[in-house]
């Protein structure tokens, strides 16, 4: 797992869609979806529910948020 992946997430979390996230993090919408999908392969979870628009987090995900905030402090 890269920490980047990590940053990406909680950027997420914070702006709500993915073209604002990736924005924030100066990368292509494309990229950074790319980059969520590593995190949830590496940890084997579906984060982010993308059937719905606007994209919401998955019960894994909200979970996942304490987590990932702890591991980046």
């Amino acid at each position: 797992m890269e920490l980047k992946w990590l940053d990406d997430y909680l950027a997420l979390v914070n702006c709500g869609s993915f073209t604002k996230a990736a924005a924030v993090r100066h990368i292509t919408q494309p990229a950074f979806s790319r980059r969520i999908r590593a995190l949830e392969h590496w940890l084997g979870v579906q984060l982010v529910d993308r059937s719905r628009y606007p994209t919401t987090l998955t019960e894994v995900g909200r979970a996942f948020v304490a987590t990932a905030t702890e591991l980046r402090e």
